[in-house]
């Protein structure tokens, strides 16, 4: 066992943090602790209030609230148990889930094509039902989606609104151009799509696209002037795939997908021909056997 801390929250309940966190980052902590009065494994966030204003802290309350509300929305959303405050810092204790980040799982499991597709259809039936409640996660990524020992996927880390989108948050290639300051238009609600586009090009090809090396254009018009469809990487990939990611990841937010249910769908429909063609094929192979 390494190195423990204590905190107890306002209702005398007493955590165990391991030390160091799980995840460390400028403004927050993520640490894997020890719920002493259920005797159960918990997630513990340290969010560090110091120097925020009313609003900013006004706003982390109401989005913390949205978060609660994916619990009830969403299946595979960690539940918050509960929140408390302490030496100016917010903690928020979530149900634990054992896995692995979709980061990791890429790099050191071989997964095969329905594999990944079967992925790619739980990540965006997760992402669905905020959608359809106008809630935007706004930092997709592999590293914030788990998968447990079961192969299910659970969405983690939301940084949560139902705004319109602003730039500067998200995470890097992740980000779709309203995001990242690349295109002047202000975005409606889509850059949870655009981010799906990404996830599922580095699933099915190995390389997440890079701006400016994969896909690139002018940031004043409204469509890529180069874009390198993941068939091109990936040659065996099917053209509905190619299809599906293209329009997640359209620069012009207009032409994506409206919403996960809608690219959910999409892949299904994918699923669903590559079934029939591959009984169609087995049916033939075993008919020209006889």
């Amino acid at each position: 066992m390494g190195e423990t801390a204590r905190i107890a929250s306002t209702q005398n309940l007493e955590y165990e943090l391991q030390l160091p966190p799980i995840y460390q980052g400028n403004l927050s902590n993520v640490y894997r602790a020890q719920d002493l009065h259920m005797n159960r494994m918990v997630a513990v966030k340290e969010v560090l209030l110091q120097g925020l204003s009313h609003k900013d802290r006004q706003t982390l309350k109401s989005e913390i609230s949205v978060c609660c509300k994916c619990g009830i929305w969403c299946d595979h959303v960690p539940q918050i148990y509960t929140q408390f405050e302490q030496n100016d810092r917010l903690y928020l204790v979530m149900q634990w889930i054992q896995g692995k980040n979709l980061e990791h799982v890429l790099k050191e499991d071989h997964l095969n094509f329905a594999e990944k597709l079967d992925l790619s259809m739980q990540i965006c039936n997760v992402v669905a039902p905020m959608h359809r409640n106008l809630v935007q996660h706004r930092d997709l990524k592999p590293a914030n989606i788990q998968v447990d020992s079961r192969r299910r996927v659970w969405l983690m880390d939301f940084n949560i609104t139902a705004a319109v989108p602003h730039q500067g948050i998200g995470s890097g290639i992740y980000m779709a151009p309203e995001q990242a300051g690349y295109s002047c238009q202000a975005g409606a609600g889509r850059v949870d799509v655009f981010a799906i586009g990404v996830i599922l090009y580095e699933m099915f090809t190995g390389e997440a696209p890079i701006i400016g090396i994969d896909y690139s254009g002018d940031p004043q018009d409204l469509q890529w002037q180069y874009f390198e469809a993941p068939s091109t990487k990936e040659p065996q990939l099917p053209q509905e795939l190619d299809e599906i990611i293209i329009q997640c990841m359209r620069l012009n937010w207009k032409e994506r997908y409206a919403d996960a249910g809608k690219i959910l769908s999409a892949l299904k429909r994918l699923r669903g021909a590559r079934k029939t063609w591959e009984a169609g094929t087995t049916s033939g192979y075993q008919t020209r056997r006889r």
